[in-house]
């Protein structure tokens, strides 16, 4: 498919960039992954960048590069335990980050404001057993249900 972007910024998100703006033909804003670009071509059009835009802010509520316009930034609260706790000390996994409770070398509970996006839950469900999500409720049962069904394909194969 063929698409005419207006560029507004650019990210970089797993070792992938990516650029943000309006797809023409949507009239939306929407990533698009550099590295699944098979051609782009410079055309004559120009635009105005419009004067609300503000990359920072655009992904100031989400981990990664999924938005949603619709949904609201929640509280999230986690505990790590283990390796995982000085890993996000040393490495946030967002600016809001706060540690909100530490029992020594038992775990750290750190808390967020941000909004539940698919890039979320693939980064808790990446910190395996070393993470529990313990709010939003939703969360918890989301990455709790991911999880059994994970588990579920390892017990398929064992019969």
């Amino acid at each position: 498919d063929t698409y005419h972007m207006q560029p507004y910024a650019m990210k970089v998100y797993h070792q992938r960039w990516y650029v943000v703006g309006v797809i023409t033909e949507i009239g939306e804003i929407r990533n698009l992954a550099l590295d699944r670009t098979l051609e782009l071509e410079l055309t004559d059009k120009t635009f105005t960048l419009p004067r609300n835009f503000n990359a920072k802010k655009y992904y100031a509520n989400t981990i990664g590069v999924f938005v949603n316009d619709k949904l609201k930034p929640v509280k999230v609260r986690i505990r790590a335990y283990g390796y995982q706790v000085d890993y996000l000390r040393s490495l946030p996994l967002h600016r809001t980050q706060e540690e909100v409770k530490c029992k020594n070398k038992e775990f750290s509970e750190f808390e967020y404001r941000l909004c539940i996006t698919p890039e979320l839950m693939s980064s808790f469900l990446a910190m395996g057993e070393n993470v529990e999500v313990l709010e939003p409720t939703e969360l918890r049962n989301e990455v709790k249900r991911r999880l059994i069904s994970s588990l579920g394909r390892y017990n398929q194969s064992e019969n």
